[in-house]
């Protein structure tokens, strides 16, 4: 089902937090065509806000603006 995601997705994940989340987001950017993948240093899972909105803020800007129109 991963496999038909066709918008940008940019996964991330703390990299203090439990091994399972950093397995996910890892095996969800492999298979998630065109996704990347973005292990947020000292982070546990509670990632802090500050840290958080710039990277979305890098992520959606980088992006065709009419791709999410369908």
């Amino acid at each position: 089902m991963a496999a038909q995601i066709t918008v940008p997705v940019h996964v991330m994940a703390g990299e203090r937090s439990p091994a399972s989340p950093h397995q996910v987001a890892v095996a969800l950017a492999e298979v998630i065509p065109g996704a990347t993948h973005e292990p947020l240093a000292g982070q546990g899972h509670m990632v802090s806000a500050k840290l958080l909105l710039p990277r979305f803020v890098h992520h959606l800007s980088n992006r065709d603006p009419h791709a999410l129109d369908s």
